[in-house]
This record gives C-alpha cells, structure tokens and sequence, in this order.
C-alpha cells in the first residue's frame, strides 16, 4: 500500500516571506513507513504542480529499490 498527499502553495497567489509560492510539502506511506519532503520549485502553478507531482513518484521508487 503506497499513500500520496501534497499540500503547500503552488501559485499564483499564496505565499508569504516564510513559505513562498512553489513551496510543497509531501507526505508519503508506504506499508508502515512515511516521511515527509519539503520542496521548494519554481515556475508557473502547473509546472509547480508537475515538479510535485513527479518528485512524489520518484520518492516512492527511490524508496522502494532501497528496501
């Protein structure tokens, strides 16, 4: 079982000193392990949404071929 979820602001409003448009932050679960990514992209919102999108993925199988 493999669990996603994102949050963080993708643009084009949002954002502040502290956390900036294009920070994301990723959870993810697998069987009985999570973590938590914090990314700063940059972009336009979907190219931000794209970079998160695809860093969540290659987290997973990272993961997965260390085990």
């Amino acid at each position: 079982d493999i669990t996603i979820a994102s949050t963080g602001y993708a643009g084009p409003e949002g954002g502040d000193d502290t956390h900036p448009v294009g920070t994301i932050y990723l959870g993810i679960a697998v069987e009985n392990h999570s973590f938590v990514i914090h990314k700063v992209f940059t972009g336009t919102r979907n190219q931000i949404r794209l970079q998160a999108s695809a860093h969540a993925l290659l987290s997973v199988i990272h993961y997965l071929r260390k085990r």
